[in-house]
């Protein structure tokens, strides 16, 4: 927990320097982030305004997509999820659902309608989850 109680930002895992800390970990956050992706842009910039605990060795948003990855979990509208997937690509979004808050079904039925290509739909419906957790597909 943060500060008053609150939970903590997925910014301030940045902060933190956990890339610099742990560089072979990867961070996989919920409900998109928070939409730190598309929030990239400005990370670079405000981070100069912060004192991390430990100095970065790159800029903030070169550890977006690689070091920390993002699920849907109950973000299905299609420009967040197309935007999301230009600003960090398809191999740093997983498919998650937010059960029981949404709905199976209309969640994948969401992804299946997207305008992205059946490679990417692909690898945020299981590949990418395969591929991070190091599971195999049935």
């Amino acid at each position: 927990m943060g500060r008053r109680g609150q939970r903590p930002r997925p910014a301030d895992t940045l902060r933190r320097s956990f890339p610099t800390a742990i560089p072979s970990a990867t961070l996989i956050l919920g409900h998109m982030g928070a939409f730190l992706p598309l929030q990239r842009s400005r990370l670079d910039s405000r981070v100069r305004t912060i004192q991390p605990g430990t100095p970065l060795k790159q800029p903030p948003s070169a550890y977006i997509g690689t070091n920390i990855v993002f699920t849907t979990s109950g973000v299905f509208s299609p420009a967040t999820l197309t935007g999301a997937v230009l600003e960090v690509g398809a191999d740093a979004v997983m498919f998650s659902v937010d059960y029981p808050y949404e709905s199976s079904q209309e969640a994948v039925a969401r992804l299946q309608r997207t305008t992205l290509s059946a490679g990417d739909r692909a690898k945020i419906a299981h590949a990418n989850a395969e591929r991070i957790l190091a599971i195999s597909a049935r």
